[in-house]
């Protein structure tokens, strides 16, 4: 059953060069870590961007956060240290991954940080599948393709 898992590769096929290459730097008031201590957060995440995935990486103190897409072309990561307002975030490729995740969490707040019970399924014969929010109407993945 664990054949049909993504197998990333690793960090260095994403950074060009010595870290952070040519990463962009920017700041961030979204602790990725609230996101972490949230299944439905991640369930919200995740059908939104089902091409990104994560790393989680603790580090004396601080918990460095990477995130990367299926395609081996943009990467991020962001800085969490505990009580802190800001954190530090750094982005490469085409697709800026931090802002995609902010955005798709800001969804998920403003409808109100919906739970499983509120999100749908649709499933055609041609393997098409859709994920909506209260109504089949109300599509809710994915935000890039």
């Amino acid at each position: 059953m664990r054949q049909q898992r993504y197998q990333a590769p690793p960090v260095d096929a994403y950074l060009p060069g010595q870290w952070p290459g040519d990463a962009r730097p920017s700041v961030t008031g979204l602790d990725p870590e609230a996101i972490g201590a949230s299944w439905l957060a991640q369930f919200a995440i995740g059908c939104r961007l089902p091409d990104v995935y994560y790393r989680r990486a603790p580090f004396e103190g601080t918990v460095t956060w990477w995130f990367f897409d299926t395609a081996v072309t943009s990467w991020a990561t962001v800085d969490s240290v505990p009580g802190a307002g800001s954190f530090d975030v750094r982005q490469s490729g085409p697709r800026r991954l931090w802002d995609e995740i902010h955005t798709a969490w800001g969804d998920w707040d403003k409808a109100g940080q919906p739970g499983y019970e509120r999100f749908g399924l649709t499933a055609t014969g041609a393997g098409e599948r859709t994920v909506w929010l209260d109504d089949p109407h109300h599509r809710w993945s994915p935000l890039t393709g």
